[in-house]
């Protein structure tokens, strides 16, 4: 062997000093013209090369670059490359190699089949393929001309990125597709544990995407961070909190200490269903513009209840009838109760409106059948509560109190009462009563004003009328109306004083049913400053006139004398039994007064004849 050796070493010596090509073994003939050395170890023989341990190998004092040696304990061949041994040949498993230059790739295969695969690692149980580094990296993949498609190094990986900053960090900058796509025939499931204990998961179950905890973290909660603060807490029994842990209730939103809306629900007429065992009981809507809030069809027994501190406020029962406040009894669709003290008294409904006196707040009363029509309605205008009826049709308005009608105002705007009405006093003694004394806050002036044209006061008994009071003109007229047997009579203290009947004759003292042919009759004395009788027919002036017969003294002293009574002149009896007619009793006397006269002047004649008559005879 060592010969063999030495002559090979020389030969090549020789030939290389002489710059020959040489060919050794085969058929003889020119060596191959890019070779200096061509060996032709025909179909039975090889090139032997220097054979020893690895550890020979290493020993070896300043081998040269190109040096091939055989380890025989790995049973692989090595070249001194670069200042390094690196494995060639065979390559068997395990295999290792050594290399240690900077301008060029230690291990680089390449497959230029578009359907090829350039490495592929694949192992039983253990790893499929490692890669180490003494510096941080231990090596990647090219994916293409742009960047890695995966570095490892310090136990971490990265996909995209030369600096991993987590154990897998992927970085799709500047690439097109995916991020990271997990494909598996069973259901992808990504399991995240902490010291070998299962916590939370990732997976796709059918068509579903699941993450959360596991069962092995029995008290865990699953939590959504962004801006590093935790935002959503679903915990390990069901609890979903929003912005704070779920608070007792199912879903639990805070939105404390920010400027955003709570919840927001968006959807073409979204809706919140409220199930009670599966079925459906209530719901939230949105319907168009409008916002619903009520109880399902399948639920047909329930009514809405919105509770306040504690308490049931206010209550629509599936009549569609509304309750406020505490009513055990109610027959209404709207029942109100307000819990009145002496330190707080509430009103059971207030109306506020933002257009102050000028236009207040409105109720309206429509009725839907057949059509839509507006009954009435109570609002406030400029200073006033007005209470209107039905707009267009004859409408009007009606109070009861007891299931009573007490007043109605008519649609042509008359008011009726049927019940005591009072004005300055709240207890009327009388249909109308009208106190202007008040309890002391007594009213000065007019009590009662009646304004109009010819205005009149009406009186009837049952459906009849039977008396007026009316201004017409400068006239005050207070009478019956046509009523034949009616009279006006004046009361004191009791008692009817004048009478003035419905034949027109005027009574004073009572019913002087005796005097019935007189216009006036008195019962008792009458005085006066002045009386004037008036259309006093054949007053007896006519005594006074030419032919007028005197009777003579001495027949009217007869007829004294006859009758007890002078000539002309009603006797005693007569006017006890018929009265005194004063207008005919004073054109009576005044005749008896003129007859007088003519007796006095005849008389005063004969007394002046008989005093000349004494005269001349003295």
């Amino acid at each position: 062997m060592k010969k063999y050796s030495f002559l090979f070493i020389l030969f090549t010596g020789f030939c290389i000093s002489s710059k020959a090509q040489v060919k050794i073994g085969g058929t003889p003939g020119a060596p191959d013209i890019s070779s200096v050395l061509e060996l032709d170890g025909g179909t039975n023989k090889g090139l032997l090369l220097p054979r020893m341990t690895k550890q020979n190998m290493m020993d070896i004092q300043n081998p040269a670059t190109g040096l091939a040696i055989f380890a025989t304990d790995e049973q692989a061949i090595y070249v001194r490359l670069a200042g390094s041994w690196e494995k060639q040949a065979p390559f068997t498993l395990p295999y290792y190699g050594l290399y240690n230059y900077e301008l060029a790739s230690t291990f680089k295969i390449e497959n230029n089949s578009p359907t090829g695969t350039a490495i592929s690692g694949i192992t039983t149980a253990g790893v499929g393929i490692d890669g180490q580094s003494n510096t941080g990296i231990g090596g990647f993949f090219n994916a293409n001309a742009n960047g890695r498609a995966l570095i490892t190094g310090l136990g971490r990986v990265g996909i995209g990125t030369y600096s991993p900053t987590a154990i897998l960090h992927i970085d799709g900058t500047n690439q097109t597709g995916n991020t990271l796509t997990i494909v598996d025939d069973q259901d992808p499931f990504i399991l995240l544990q902490k010291a070998g204990i299962a916590k939370g998961f990732l997976q796709t179950l059918g068509d579903d995407f699941k993450l959360g905890t596991v069962l092995t973290n029995p008290t865990g909660s699953f939590i959504v961070r962004t801006g590093n603060a935790d935002r959503l807490f679903l915990d390990n029994t069901g609890l979903l909190g929003i912005g704070n842990p779920a608070d007792g209730a199912r879903l639990y939103v805070d939105a404390t200490n920010t400027s955003s809306t709570a919840m927001i629900v968006n959807d073409q007429n979204p809706t919140i269903q409220l199930q009670n065992s599966g079925v459906n009981k209530g719901s939230l809507q949105l319907n168009g513009d409008d916002l619903r809030i009520g109880v399902n069809q399948e639920n047909a027994n329930g009514n809405i209840v919105f509770r306040i501190n504690g308490a049931d406020r206010i209550n629509i029962d599936n009549a569609g009838d509304m309750t406020i406040g505490s009513i055990a009894n109610k027959d209404a669709s709207l029942s109100t109760f307000a819990a009145n003290d002496a330190v707080n008294t509430k009103a059971n409904i207030d109306l506020q409106s933002n257009y102050g006196s000028t236009h207040g707040p409105n109720i309206k009363f429509t009725g839907r059948s057949p059509a839509t029509t507006q009954l009435g309605s109570i609002t406030n205008f400029s200073d006033f509560m007005e209470f209107r009826s039905g707009v267009g049709t004859a409408r009007g308005f009606r109070f009861k109190t007891n299931d009573k009608e007490v007043i109605r105002v008519s649609s042509n705007g008359n008011m009726g009462v049927t019940t005591r009405l009072g004005v300055g006093t709240i207890s009327p003694a009388a249909l109308l009563h009208i106190d202007g004394y008040n309890n002391g806050n007594y009213t000065e002036g007019e009590i009662v004003r009646i304004q109009g044209f010819n205005p009149i006061m009406q009186f009837m008994n049952v459906t009849s009328n039977v008396g007026f009071i009316q201004a017409a003109g400068g006239n005050l007229t207070i009478g019956t109306n046509i009523n034949t047997v009616g009279d006006v009579i004046l009361r004191t203290a009791g008692a009817d004083r004048v009478f003035l009947k419905n034949n027109g004759k005027f009574f004073i003292g009572g019913d002087l049913t005796f005097s019935s042919e007189f216009t006036l009759a008195a019962k008792g004395k009458i005085a006066g400053s002045e009386f004037v009788v008036k259309t006093v027919a054949s007053w007896p002036d006519y005594v006074f006139a030419e032919g007028y017969k005197l009777k003579s003294l001495e027949v009217t002293e007869a007829f004294i004398k006859a009758n007890k009574h002078l000539p002309n002149i009603p006797s005693a009896a007569e006017i006890e039994k018929n009265g005194l007619e004063l207008g005919d009793m004073q054109k009576r006397m005044m005749e008896k007064i003129e007859e007088l006269t003519l007796y006095l002047i005849e008389a005063n004649k004969e007394i002046q004849i008989l005093k000349k008559q004494m005269e001349e005879r003295k």
